[in-house]
């Protein structure tokens, strides 16, 4: 599990108990997925090497150095194509050094995001530890001051034409064209059933291959399900089931047989000698899909191993589906994600969209 020392950040903080609040940490971050605590230690580590570069204290941070940690992870200095020498400009009357963008703005939220967490973990620790509840108890948490907020909202401004880029959908057309481009080897069989479950599920890359064919259940009609006993959005472990489609099946059926998969992971690489490994890695789901993109025809840079979520979304907006069916079928706990996913779709079908086809300024879907 991804971890971060804190105690060491604490001045204050008798030694003796540094190892009680380390453990504390511990048993505050068991509440949360792997992946999640990984990605906050992550985060977390950019952070501290940052503030080891400038004598920084990272916890409890100031926001006058959260703010400039905005700034220097959300910009570079503009450097001259030809030379590499640094671009200044005159800016209200005096020569300043020309900036460009440096990290996405919204990976430095997501910095911000983990930073908040460790500082209230870190300062509800100690207060657990030594019983002092008043320890820190007025404390504002720096992320959360105005100055770093308006920080963050005017980096967001200056870069508000970069957007950050969605990934390209693969949709039913798509989807078909590289099924039927694929032959009967193992390894094109493997890469049919893993695109047609990742379509009808909409699941991640990190829940695909974590798929055992002890979650899967075929019906009477050549449907089936597979149940999802964790993903991002199920903290709790609630588990829920997913819709796969009786061609799926059919696809799934094929790859076991000529894998001898009889139980456990569903998905697993095919080394060299067509020889089935013992699993996948979950990096390797994008790198498929954008092999195959590439294999027929397609612009692939933009392809992800969400894709096919992309595209199975903006199929549903298409079919009719409203939001609270799209979030379920979808695994989302809120709306915005599926929004955004269908946003360019709903343009389409918006009231400009309808009078230009009633004026004959737009050609028919037909």
């Amino acid at each position: 599990m991804g971890s971060v020392s804190l105690v060491s950040v604490f001045d204050s903080l008798p030694v003796e108990l540094h190892e009680a609040v380390e453990e504390r940490i511990r048993i505050y971050q068991n509440a949360f997925a792997e992946n999640t605590n990984r990605a906050r230690a992550a985060d977390f580590k950019i952070y501290k090497a940052w503030c080891d570069r400038h004598g920084h204290r990272p916890v409890p941070a100031t926001p006058e150095q959260l703010e400039q940690f905005i700034w220097e992870m959300a910009t570079k200095p503009k450097c001259d194509p030809k030379t590499g020498e640094v671009i200044f400009i005159e800016e209200k009357g005096r020569k300043v050094m020309a900036t460009e963008q440096n990290k996405a703005v919204a990976t430095v939220s997501r910095y911000l995001t983990s930073i908040k967490y460790f500082h209230d973990i870190g300062m509800d620790a100690v207060r657990d530890v030594t019983g002092d509840y008043s320890y820190g108890h007025n404390a504002i948490n720096p992320v959360s001051t105005k100055r770093v907020s308006m920080a963050l909202k005017t980096v967001a401004l200056r870069f508000r034409s970069r957007s950050q880029r969605q990934a390209a959908p693969i949709k039913y057309e798509m989807l078909d064209k590289i099924i039927d481009s694929l032959g009967d080897d193992l390894r094109d069989t493997l890469y049919k059933a893993l695109i047609s479950v990742a379509f009808d599920t909409m699941m991640r890359c990190s829940e695909l291959v974590r798929i055992e064919l002890e979650h899967l259940q075929f019906d009477h009609d050549g449907s089936g399900s597979v149940y999802v006993g964790w993903h991002k959005t199920d903290q709790t472990g609630e588990g829920s089931h997913r819709y796969i489609s009786a061609e799926t099946v059919d696809l799934i059926n094929d790859w076991c047989n000529k894998a001898h998969i009889e139980s456990g992971f569903l998905f697993r690489s095919v080394g060299a000698g067509n020889r089935v490994l013992d699993s996948m890695h979950k990096d390797r789901i994008a790198r498929i899909f954008k092999n195959l993109a590439k294999r027929n025809g397609y612009s692939f840079k933009d392809v992800s191993a969400h894709s096919t979520r992309v595209g199975a979304a903006q199929e549903l907006l298409v079919d009719g589906a409203d939001l609270p069916a799209m979030m379920v079928a979808g695994g989302w706990k809120s709306a915005t994600m599926p929004v955004r996913y269908a946003s360019r779709l709903n343009v389409k079908k918006g009231a400009m969209a309808a009078m230009s086809k009633k004026r004959g300024r737009s050609r028919s879907d037909n």
